[in-house]
């Protein structure tokens, strides 16, 4: 979930998660997070990140829900953070990019890259709490 210019940072301000798109699969997923640099999450100090995608027939979204377990603050890393967010293989069609809540939408953008076999829809949102439920949700055909 970090790009390569974190590769020298435990926690990166900007995460990246990539989402596969296929058309009709949905699925879950949880992202664990500790310092790095002890055993402290042996008793408990670390983060879990919940994450949902669903494909339906003209909009899917992806779902993090983070906060699960201690602070993020309390054991290192960023209060806030910036996501984002990559589907691969996003049908060409796809329209009205958007993020949720309503103000991590603020100085978000979203583009189209080339990559090899097909686009990628990739979004950037707003910085945004660590602890904050983010939506990212795309309409297509």
């Amino acid at each position: 979930m970090k790009g390569m210019e974190a590769v020298h940072s435990i926690a990166p301000e900007q995460l990246i998660l990539e989402a596969i798109w296929v058309d009709g699969r949905n699925g879950t997923s949880s992202d664990y997070a500790d310092a790095g640099d002890s055993l402290d999450y042996q008793t408990g100090a670390y983060v879990l990140t919940d994450l949902s995608l669903n494909v339906g027939s003209t909009q899917t979204t992806l779902v993090v829900r983070s906060g699960k377990g201690q602070s993020a603050e309390s054991i290192g890393l960023p209060a806030q953070r910036r996501y984002e967010v990559r589907f691969r293989g996003a049908p060409s069609g796809a329209t009205s990019w958007m993020f949720e809540p309503e103000a991590a939408a603020i100085g978000s953008s979203w583009w189209w890259e080339d990559s090899v076999g097909g686009k990628t829809l990739v979004g950037v949102t707003a910085m945004v709490t660590s602890n904050m439920t983010v939506s990212a949700t795309f309409n297509h055909v």
